[in-house]
């Protein structure tokens, strides 16, 4: 009855006051973001800021969110000190419990000297696996709090877009806007625009700065919902598609592509763990034999955002990362833009033969990928202004012909 009583009310008291130490941990951790956040901007806005004399209030702000910040902390320590406190105490009562009967029952001759031993000792080790598994759960807390927070940013969405579940298969991968209106605070960022993008074929979307063009991308990978209209691929709106379906056949190369502080096989194995499969991407963008040169070759670690590698080797890489969807679909901003004219080439290179079973898409202000793209669409305050090749719009469409300059 001793050990029971015991167990229960050790166990119950440290999971009360764990739970307590991480609610304030984690308002300890929303304050530290707030704090962050808010001094990342005054950092950015310093200029406007010391113009509108706008510091004594930011300075109070940070003072408001450092005092919460401490309010929490000295909450968590409370906790804890009681947690260590109460456990001790019901170890301690309990442990002098458990002698005092003992011996009694020793004065009584109804137990030996042995029977002490082998009880204290069963007692002294339950207390041991009682800790370990306390322990093991206010580590899982703890943890569970930045998963937690990871989780948030990860699924965050500033307005929830009802999606499908279509998993019928992308064959052709023919992509069209029909009548499609987007805005964004009341900005009309896409206006009534119409398009269809065909299979085999390499499409730019060009224009001048801020005309819409990566607004469209982000429409196609459904990061926004439209006003009206509709964006059909394959002849099924997109928003109908299975969500895990959907992204194993659209895939996106940016301008600066991320990569992870790990080995290049890891950052490939997030796509397909097949070596095999990584090893015959990496030969078809042409990065396996720089890959195969290094002393590690797939395991060698990329350091934070690929710096001990060049931007065209991180772009292959990424490239090839890509290709391991097997997306039927892929879209390129602006890919070539900061890259040496030897890897801008290769690239290229690599695009004219992507277009195999494939749709291209590129956001491109490069003359030279105009050239090679089989359908260039104009752009211009988001409305399509000119359609065609390369020539045509040389000769006839203004709007194309600045862009040249």
């Amino acid at each position: 009855m001793i050990f029971i009583i015991y167990s229960y009310l050790y166990i119950t008291s440290k999971n009360y006051y764990d739970r307590k130490v991480n609610e304030y941990h984690e308002k300890q951790k929303q304050s530290n973001d707030r704090y962050s956040s808010l001094f990342s901007q005054i950092l950015n806005g310093l200029q406007e800021i010391k113009t509108f004399h706008m510091l004594p209030k930011l300075h109070k702000r940070l003072n408001k969110i450092q005092k919460e910040y401490s309010k929490h902390y000295m909450n968590k320590r409370k906790y804890y000190v009681k947690k260590e406190n109460d456990v001790r105490f019901i170890t301690h009562t309990f442990s002098i419990l458990l002698y005092i009967i003992l011996v009694l029952l020793m004065i009584k001759n109804e137990i030996g000297i042995e029977v002490l031993v082998l009880v204290i000792g069963y007692f002294e080790s339950m207390i041991g696996y009682l800790d370990n598994i306390i322990n093991c759960s206010s580590t899982i807390r703890e943890v569970n709090v930045s998963v937690k927070r990871v989780n948030e940013i990860l699924h965050y969405h500033s307005k929830q877009i009802p999606f499908g579940n279509n998993t019928s298969e992308i064959n052709k991968g023919v992509l069209e806007f029909d009548h499609v209106c987007f805005s964004h605070n009341s900005h009309k960022i896409v206006d009534d625009m119409n398009f269809q993008i065909k299979t085999n074929q390499i499409t730019a979307l060009v224009g001048q700065s801020g005309t819409g063009k990566t607004s469209i991308f982000n429409l196609i990978l459904r990061l926004y919902q439209i006003d009206s209209g509709k964006i059909q691929i394959d002849g099924v709106n997109i928003y109908d598609y299975d969500p895990s379906h959907f992204v194993s056949k659209i895939s996106v190369v940016n301008q600066k592509p991320f990569v992870f502080n790990m080995s290049i096989r890891k950052n490939l194995d997030f796509v397909d763990k097949d070596i095999n499969h990584q090893i015959e991407a990496c030969k078809w963008v042409g990065i396996h034999d720089f890959i195969s040169s290094l002393p590690d070759g797939y395991h060698t670690i990329l350091r934070e955002d690929g710096t001990n590698i060049s931007g065209g080797q991180k772009q292959l890489i990424s490239l090839a990362r890509t290709l391991l969807t097997n997306s039927k679909i892929l879209l390129f901003d602006e890919v070539t833009s900061s890259l040496d004219p030897e890897s801008a080439k290769q690239i290229m290179s690599i695009l004219k033969k992507l277009k195999k079973d494939r749709s291209i898409i590129m956001i491109t202000h490069k003359p030279s990928l105009m050239k090679i793209a089989d359908s260039i669409i104009v752009i211009d305050h988001g409305k399509i202004v000119g359609t065609g090749k390369h020539k045509v719009l040389l000769e006839k469409n203004k709007y194309y012909q600045q862009l040249q300059k």
